[in-house]
Order: structure tokens, then sequence, then C-alpha cells
């Protein structure tokens, strides 16, 4: 799952004031195009956004399956109020563009096309319109209840059955948003249903938080998603991805399938974190979930639905679930939020780097990997069947690659203690203040990638090691590793190029010939080192601190590494001319 863009902002008074700055016109798009990189995956915005002299009160309109979205976008530079009057002029304009069939009714063929597909569902009660009015202004309460109301009245005089929802999108949802945003939870998945067993749920309200509690069959969670890959988007705030294999899923499967009847009994149940829910006026059982995130679960919900696709069968197996509406405005929100989740997560033991999955450093880290394009994936949770390779990036793996390099301990490197650097060293391996910067200034990624790169070289000359060297290359790989990076670090410094260049220079086939020919003179020299009292335990002796400076003085090649690394340097600028 992609996250496309890098932009980000502190909170709606950074939005404000950057948007200040732009023509009026231009302000109303960014706005409206920021609502959409935080909520859905369209690649296609200058279709979908119109914003003209006739757009019907739409700027901008999205479809997923038989969910539309329609956003009237109104930047308001004073953040001021905003009057039922206002809103209700564009929704009368929404219900009429609604009403009548042309394909001239608006100036944007998609448009139109977006129209029609919203008519021949005007008479399915199971079909949602989302109408957001977006404004960096302020709708109060009773505002949102009028229009609200007014926007039922309409729909009803016009005996549609199709359900209409007005979403206040306004300066405290932009909070909510941003925070989504910097936490990489897009996209935004939808209004769902779910219906409690009769008298089975309660509400309740404590510091703030408002949830729900009941027994629901686990077959109506089945039934929101069309394929496992559609699970994803609802996993987004869960730290982990599906773990397969684990003996714990297994038994999962077993249970839902064997007895279905004692499923409730046997399992610890979902947690669901949501935007806002409301309850069905028509069956107060049934209740409409905005933006559902499954945060604990996500292995039960992957289990079950393994089990249903092999068999096809959908039993009577229920499940407690816990529905927990969070003011998910606020970095202290988010954080409460990760506490709930570390303390629900039994099932499945939490890592300290699970916990850290969903950080906007790692969020950030990823965006920018996607931005250079240079064929990297970054891979931030834990999941089945994912592995690191030349160019697929995991996060653990680049934690103790980082702390070699960056922070000069291979010593602890060899110790693979990845859970400890996440847990006591984080904030130095991924510093924030280098990683949360704009795509153009950001060099602390692409010093990631170069790092991950020398790595993948040093594996692949292993290969090409004596039998000692390739019986020492677990403890040595990191001290090798380490004097490539300080090495080149200083050539970077002679070499006066764009970092764009260098990264270039990094990846081409002249800085890997140069790489492995150099690891192949190196690493011998890592077995000299070893004293003589010492050479019956060596990896006793590569986990000692001291051995850094040890290697510092010794390992390394200067003249040897300055030949072959200038030589390729030269054969690379050759080819830029």
């Amino acid at each position: 799952m992609t996250l496309r863009d890098s932009r980000t902002y502190e909170d709606v008074a950074d939005l404000t004031t950057k948007l200040q700055a732009l023509e009026s016109k231009e302000a109303t798009r960014q706005l409206c195009s920021f609502f959409v990189e935080s909520r859905f995956y369209d690649e296609n915005f200058n279709d979908n956004f119109i914003d003209a002299s006739r757009d019907g009160g739409i700027d901008y309109f999205f479809c997923s399956n038989d969910q539309f979205y329609i956003v009237q976008s109104k930047y308001n530079s004073k953040n001021a109020a905003i009057h039922f009057e206002n809103i209700q002029t564009e929704i009368d304009k929404i219900i009429e563009t609604i009403d009548h069939p042309t394909n001239e009714r608006l100036r944007n063929k998609f448009g139109n096309d977006f129209i029609n597909k919203v008519r021949a569902n005007l008479a399915n009660p199971k079909a949602i319109v989302d109408i957001y009015y977006l404004t960096t202004g302020k709708i109060e309460e009773p505002t949102t209840l009028e229009c609200d109301e007014y926007l039922r009245k309409r729909v009803a005089e016009k005996e549609w059955k199709i359900r209409f929802s007005f979403n206040p999108a306004d300066y405290r949802f932009l909070e909510t948003m941003i925070v989504n945003h910097r936490f990489g939870f897009i996209p935004y998945t939808g209004k769902k249903e779910i219906e409690f067993d009769k008298k089975s749920f309660h509400e309740v309200s404590i510091s703030n938080i408002d949830s729900l509690v009941g027994v629901v069959p686990i077959s109506q969670l089945i039934d929101w998603f069309e394929s496992r890959k559609d699970i994803k988007k609802f996993l987004q705030k869960n730290v982990r991805g599906y773990l397969e294999k684990k003996r714990e899923n297994k038994i999962i499967k077993k249970s839902y399938l064997d007895e279905p009847q004692y499923f409730w009994f046997k399992h610890n149940g979902i947690v669901i974190f949501v935007d806002h829910y409301d309850f069905d006026e028509t069956n107060k059982n049934r209740v409409l979930l905005s933006n559902p995130q499954i945060v604990n679960g996500g292995q039960t919900i992957n289990s079950i639905y393994s089990a249903y696709s092999e068999t096809g069968l959908k039993n009577e197996a229920r499940v407690l679930l816990r529905i927990i509406k969070l003011p998910y405005d606020r970095i202290e929100s988010y954080q409460k939020g990760l506490e709930i989740i570390e303390g629900l997560n039994t099932q499945v033991k939490i890592k300290a780097s699970d916990l850290r999955s969903n950080d906007e450093r790692q969020v950030q880290i990823q965006r920018i990997v996607e931005r250079i394009n240079a064929g990297y994936t970054y891979v931030r949770k834990r999941e089945s069947g994912v592995h690191s390779s030349d160019t697929t990036v995991v996060m653990e793996q680049l934690a103790n690659l980082i702390n070699c390099c960056v922070l000069e301990r291979p010593n602890e490197a060899i110790r693979m203690e990845v859970e400890k650097l996440f847990r006591d060293k984080y904030g130095k391996i991924f510093d924030k203040n280098k990683i949360l910067v704009e795509f153009s200034k950001n060099t602390e990624v692409y010093n990631y990638l170069i790092i991950w790169r020398i790595h993948r070289l040093i594996i692949k000359a292993k290969k090409q090691l004596g039998k000692r060297h390739q019986d020492l290359f677990y403890t040595t790989q990191f001290y090798v590793l380490l004097d490539i990076y300080k090495r080149l670090a200083k050539l970077r410094n002679r070499i006066k190029q764009p970092q764009k260049i260098w990264f270039d220079f990094v990846e081409s086939a002249h800085f890997q010939d140069a790489a492995q020919k150099y690891a192949r003179q190196v690493f011998p020299r890592a077995y000299n080192l070893i004293p003589v009292s010492e050479r019956s335990n060596p990896d006793r002796f590569f986990k000692q601190i001291k051995t850094i400076e040890v290697a510092g003085q010794k390992l390394g090649l200067t003249n040897e590494f300055n030949r072959l690394f200038q030589r390729a340097y030269s054969y690379f600028e050759n080819e830029l001319v």
C-alpha cells in the first residue's frame, strides 16, 4: 500500500498559514487536494475536481462500489463560523444536480458520469452518498444538526431510498485528518454496518471516549471485504500485518470451522476504532460506522477470512466486538490509542518494533522511499511472506544497520537485539529532526538506502570468500559495513554533487564492482584483528566495544578504497556526459 505524498502539516494553524499565501481559488483547490490525499487513493484528482461556474455544488467527487463522496470546499482565511444558509444553498444545488438527468448538467464529463452512477442507485437502500462541506472555518453543532435534518427532508421529498449523510469537515475535522495523514492512516474505509445480537450490547462513555460493546456474527465483518487484499485497508491502525503461520492463527481457523458455537468463548474478540458511529433510526441494534479500523483482532479476521475463502463457509460463529470512538485530533490521542492497542493485543505478542510501525517517522520514510522511486519498498509492519531483499527494506533490519553505521555500534549489530533498539534507542536511531523534513531537503532517507545497498553488496561478496572468512562472516560483516560507510562519507564530502546524482552512483554497477572488490580484501583483515588468545571464541571479541577502536585503526585500506571508488565514480561520471 503506497502513501504517495510526503507533504505534512503540524496542525490546522500550519495548514491555514500555508494556504493564506495562495490566491483564494488556488487555496480552495489545495485544501481539497489535501483532503483527497488524506482520505482516498485517487490518481485522477484533476479529472474529479470541478470547482467551476457550473459545478452543481460539487467541487470534487469520488466513488467506491456503492459509496459515493461529494466534497464542497470553501477556504476560509479568517476561520470564521459557517452559517446554515451558506450550506443550505450548496445542499440544494447538489440535490437538484442529482435530480436532473443530463450529460451537460456539469462542465465535466467525468462528473456527469458520476451523477449518472448515483442516479442508478437512487432506489438502493444500501448505497450511501457522503456530502462533505470542507472548510477551515467552524461549523457549530446546532448548524450541523440543522443541515443534516434539512438534507434528510430534501431526500424524503424526492422519495429516494439511497442514504445521504452530511459531514461537517471543519477545522476540528481537519485536525483529525492531519493526524491521520501524518501517521499514514490512508485510505478512508467509508461507512460500514454492523448489527449486534438483540439486547447484547452496551454503550459506555468514559474520559471523553465513547464505546460500544456487544456480540455480533463474525460473518458480518467478512462481508465487508471483497478480497484478502481489501482487509489491509481496515488494518492501517493495527501495528502488524497477518502472521499466517503463527500457531495461534491456525487454532483460530480450526475453531471457526470445527466448533463455531464455542468460538465466542475461546477468543479475545475484535476492537474497532471509528471516526464516529450512528444508530439506525429504524433498528437500534444496527450501527453505522464511519472509517472503521480494526486495531485488535487483525489476526482473527484474517484467519477467518482465510477459512472462508478456502471453504466458502459462513457459520454462526460469534465474536465479542468493541467499537471505540477516540478523539483522534491530537498527538496525545494517538499515543493513547497505542496504549489501548498494546493493552488489548495479547493473543499474539506485540513487540516494541510493532508499536513503532505506525509512527510518523516510519510513515515519512515510506513516503520518501516511494518519492525517490528507485524500485525500493519500505516495509513497516510484520507480515507473513514478507522478507528482506536487495530492494525490500525491512524496518527492523534497517534499524540494526543504522545503529551499526550512524551510531557506530557494529558490536551491538552482531547481537541483533532489535527489540531493545526500538525500546531504548529509537529516537537516536530514527532522528525525528532529520526524517520529518520535506522531500527536497531530506537527505536522511537517501542515507538509509545507501546503508542498505552497501550491506546487500557485502552479503553478495560472501560467496567469494574463503571458508575461514565465510565462517566468521556473520560477526565481521558489520565491521566491514561500518568501514565502507565511513570512508564513503568522506569521499562524498570531497565530491560535490547533488544528492540524487550521488545516490545514482551508489546504485550503479561501477559502485557495486568497487564495493565487492574492496570487501573481498578487507574481510581477511578482520580475522587478523583477533588476538591469538581469543581465536577460540571470535564472537566474544567482536561483541566487545573496545573492538570498534581496534577495527577503526587496523581494518580498512585507505589507499585501496580511494583507488577503487574514485575510479568507479570517474566511470560513472563519464556516462553522465
